[in-house]
Formats: structure tokens, C-alpha cells, sequence
């Protein structure tokens, strides 16, 4: 496998795992972007999923603590599905950096970690990776399936993802975090 292949393939497998975490949390997804051109040309690596988040977070009937969860478990996703598909590598990190700022902005609102810590400690970013991946092994064809779709088209809208997540997943995953930062919090 080529470099650029590579790069192709682990953005198709990050935005997949994005898109079937968010939708298996309930999160509605309108689409999913996966491009690559030669990095030889100077663009970069793009990668993209469209959810209805904002409209989600406003609407949902879910506590607030529920919500966040929820959208620290769907940004870990894209990780997750690199993971699943064997492409995780340390420049998987540094390339999701403002997925990982969107987790610690959950845990920030969550209470978990200071309003000025420097990074999400890598504990809650496993602790959401594993979870993540959860969700994605027990659709893991689905996941296949979406990730060679980016792969072929520049945009995608994925339709067969049902909603599994539950209220039990995020007071599991709460109590975690509360177990790991020896934080307590409603």
C-alpha cells in the first residue's frame, strides 16, 4: 500500500466510524466526506461528517449530561474506526485534534477536567475509544461497508445505522468517568 492509500484509507475509516457512533447514538447524520488528493500536490487530508448536532442537542429530550456523552462518544468514533480497520497509528492523534478539543469541551462541561487543562488525558480518550469501538464491532460490516463507500464517492449519506445507544450506555460511561477522575458530579 502506497502512502497516499494509506491516507485515503484511514480518513475513510475515521469518517465512518464518526458516522455510525453518531447514529448509533441517536445523532442524526446527513452526510459523510472522505477526500484525499495527492500529497505530493500539497492539499491536505479532508475528512468530514455532517451531523444535525446543534439541532439534536436542542431538541433531544436527554439530560444534558447524556448529550455530552454522547457527543464525546460520537467524536471518539473517528479514532475508533481507525482502529477497527487496523490504521491507528500515533499520527491518528494528532490528526484528530479537534475531535479530541471537542471531547475535553464535554468533559469540561461534564466538570471533569479544569476549564484550562492543557489536553484530555489519554485515560478518558481511551476509555471513549473503546466504547466507540463497542458500538462499531457490533455493526462492524456496516462500518466496512460505509468506509469503502468514502473510498468511491465524494460524499455519502449513510441509511442503515440504527439508534443502539441507550440511557444505560451513558450513565455506564458517566460512572466510568466519575470512577476515573474521582469527580463527582449530578
Amino acid at each position: 500500500m502506497t502512502a497516499e492509500s494509506v491516507a485515503r484509507e484511514r480518513v475513510a475509516a475515521h469518517e465512518a466510524g464518526h458516522a455510525c457512533v453518531f447514529l448509533a447514538c441517536g445523532i442524526p447524520v446527513q452526510w459523510v466526506e472522505a477526500q484525499i488528493t495527492h500529497p505530493r500536490a500539497g492539499v491536505t487530508r479532508f475528512g468530514f461528517t455532517m451531523t444535525d448536532e446543534d439541532r439534536w442537542s436542542a431538541f433531544s429530550p436527554l439530560p444534558v449530561a447524556s448529550k455530552l456523552v454522547r457527543r464525546a462518544v460520537g467524536k471518539a468514533g473517528g479514532l475508533a474506526g481507525e482502529h477497527s480497520a487496523n490504521l491507528f497509528t500515533p499520527e491518528s492523534l494528532a490528526g484528530a485534534g479537534d475531535d479530541l478539543g471537542q471531547i475535553g469541551g464535554a468533559l469540561i462541561e461534564l466538570g471533569l477536567l479544569p476549564a484550562d487543562a492543557p489536553t484530555v488525558p489519554m485515560k478518558f480518550v481511551a476509555a471513549l475509544m473503546e466504547r466507540a469501538g463497542r458500538v462499531i464491532a457490533s455493526g462492524q460490516e456496516v462500518l466496512d461497508a460505509l468506509r469503502i463507500e468514502l473510498l468511491s464517492s465524494a460524499r455519502v449519506t449513510p441509511t442503515n445505522i440504527a439508534a443502539t445507544w441507550t440511557e444505560l450506555d451513558d450513565e455506564e460511561v458517566l460512572l466510568l468517568f466519575r470512577e476515573m477522575s474521582g469527580t463527582a458530579f449530578p
